[in-house]
């Protein structure tokens, strides 16, 4: 859980002995809740998304497929979460120039979160229309969101809302940003980790957007962590306990669609 840096920056003149960490389990039952970390996507290609490397063709090609398939097994809302609104734009012009994006859409209706914060409530309300629609054709709806915009932080996806939440990549910030520079001089002048300050940010971030799914004792959803990264044990470590405790790391994609599709077989009795 990212704490650490609010502790050295706060509670640096006391032992560590005198520092005590208490953390709440969740309401739910064990059973109402399905963790996956995924690092291939459906062609067995890595999915890594560094800077560097996020938007090589193949990692955009897997991305989509991803979401394909889960689109095929998860019923009614399925919340996707970028690290911006300009990696989401790169993925669906992509996505549209492939065949992708039909794909996507012939399993659900697809929203796109908005730049603009007052046309977000009009986008929300049709997705949440399609998301509950019985009579539709499609089974359900999928919501393209941005970690920090106002999907992210403001709204809770509870039930139909959102019985999967993927999380496409890390969302860390901009390291040259004039501002977060200033901060991360200042730490270090202190003696205190600017990388671990960083990393930190940026899990606080998905810790938020991924709660936004179970909202209640009765709830149920799967969490999608979609980047090979995830696998590393500091960023494991940074993540809720009672995500962690259930957590799956999938081999191979096709891992992952079984654990997916067992989870929600097992919600349909």
């Amino acid at each position: 859980q990212p704490v650490q840096d609010v502790i050295t920056q706060l509670f640096s003149h006391l032992p560590k002995s005198s520092i005590h960490l208490f953390s709440c389990g969740h309401v739910i039952p064990k059973t109402n809740m399905k963790c996956i970390c995924i690092g291939k996507g459906p062609s067995g290609k890595e999915i890594e998304l560094t800077y560097s490397k996020r938007s090589q063709n193949h990692v955009l090609e897997e991305i989509g497929r991803a979401l394909v398939n889960i689109c095929s097994i998860v019923p009614a809302g399925v919340v996707c979460f970028f690290a911006s609104y300009a990696y989401e734009e790169e993925c669906y012009l992509y996505w549209k120039s492939n065949g992708i994006l039909n794909r996507i859409t012939a399993k659900k209706d697809l929203f796109r979160e908005p730049r603009i914060a007052s046309q977000s409530d009009a986008v929300l309300a049709q997705y949440s229309s399609c998301c509950v629609d019985s009579n539709s054709e499609k089974k359900g709806a999928i919501l393209l969101s941005v970690v920090g915009g106002k999907l992210s932080e403001g709204i809770n996806f509870k039930d139909d809302m959102a019985r999967c939440v993927v999380m496409v990549g890390l969302p860390f910030p901009n390291r040259y940003d004039p501002e977060l520079m200033v901060r991360f001089k200042f730490l270090e002048q202190h003696n205190i980790s600017s990388s671990e300050y960083y990393e930190n940010i940026c899990m606080k971030k998905v810790n938020q957007s991924i709660g936004r799914s179970i909202r209640h004792i009765n709830d149920y959803a799967c969490i999608v962590l979609l980047d090979k990264r995830y696998k590393n044990q500091n960023i494991i470590n940074k993540l809720p306990k009672w995500i962690v405790d259930d957590m799956s790391v999938a081999q191979t994609f096709g891992m992952a669609y079984r654990d997916l599709f067992q989870f929600f077989k097992s919600k349909n009795k």
